[in-house]
């Protein structure tokens, strides 16, 4: 399969990531030069350089703002190359600004709508290219250190124009983006999601992102449900319901029309489900009243009718 490289852009150089953090490959980047503004007929000039096993990123600095580049990656050694395909990317210095940044709490659809709005046009005629937290083993990191400045770099430096990442809930502030979405999905149905995902229940880099709370997991998840929500919307240009999503073809055309996106009639994905079958209807009369009391005001704004339903 292809060497998977992400190349953030900035306004004097090139940083070129390896997709997942600590992989033990060894490659070579060839960067290729070409002057627009130079009135010439000469190739492109070409520079390799190596990117060692166990090295995560690549930073090439002090190039021409004015340049074209095209970046290949490739296997550093000989029989390896032949078996993987090294593709070639062109692109200019310079940051950009995303159009589009949907989060939310989480286990709400992020990944679902990232691959639904993918292809889709702009009312400007401008493809779509929505990506689903990328580079997220480099920010979520940063986040924690608080290294906003590297997180708005990445994001700025990547090239799509519409991302999906429930973490900037919890740092509005770190989002560049000319619009904030939030997306939001009934709460027991994401506490009990994260709670089949390991919320608040192991080290993973996401857990250690979430604000701690007083109590058991079941707790601590309801509250952060809540927060994440507080947070999102505070921020956020619209806020769409999951369910509505995926349930109403009138819900979708309203959502892209509010984000500016032509509807081309494609159906919505189904959701990407956790792993363990359980469900909010199994709770015990003590986790209602939990949840209730933590997050039910956030539930009645967006759910109205919700506890009467619930049975």
């Amino acid at each position: 399969m292809p060497d998977r490289v992400a190349i953030v852009v900035g306004p004097k150089g090139l940083k070129i990531f390896k997709e997942h953090r600590g992989e033990r490959r060894d490659l070579q980047i060839c960067l290729l030069t070409s002057n627009d503004h130079e009135a010439t007929s000469a190739s492109p000039q070409s520079h390799w350089v190596d990117f060692p096993a166990g090295q995560d990123c690549l930073e090439l600095t002090d190039l021409d703002p004015h340049a074209t580049y095209e970046v290949l990656s490739r296997r550093r050694h000989l029989f390896e190359r032949v078996r993987h395909h090294a593709p070639r990317r062109t692109l200019h210095l310079g940051p950009h600004r995303l159009r589009l940044l949907l989060t939310g709490s989480g286990r709400c659809g992020t990944q679902t709508i990232a691959g639904f709005l993918d292809g889709m046009r702009f009312a400007d005629g401008t493809l779509v290219q929505a990506r689903h937290e990328p580079l997220s083993e480099y920010v979520v990191p940063a986040l924690l250190a608080g290294q906003l400045d590297v997180v708005r770099a990445i994001q700025q430096g990547l090239g799509h124009n519409v991302e999906a990442a429930p973490y900037y809930a919890l740092y509005p502030e770190a989002v560049t983006a000319e619009a904030t979405i939030h997306l939001i999905r009934d709460g027991r149905e994401v506490v009990q999601s994260g709670l089949n995902r390991g919320w608040y229940q192991n080290d993973s880099p996401w857990n250690r992102l979430k604000p701690r709370f007083a109590g058991d997991p079941f707790v601590q998840s309801c509250h952060f449900w809540r927060l994440a929500c507080e947070k999102a919307e505070a921020a956020a240009a619209h806020t769409a319901r999951l369910e509505d999503l995926s349930q109403s073809a009138a819900a979708r055309e309203k959502f892209l029309q509010q984000l500016g996106i032509v509807a081309d009639g494609r159906e919505f994905p189904h959701a990407n489900r956790g792993h363990i079958p359980a469900s909010h209807r199994d709770w015990s009369p003590q986790q209602h009243e939990t949840f209730t009391t933590i997050a039910g005001s956030v539930m009645d704004r967006y759910y109205p009718g919700w506890r009467a339903a619930w049975h």
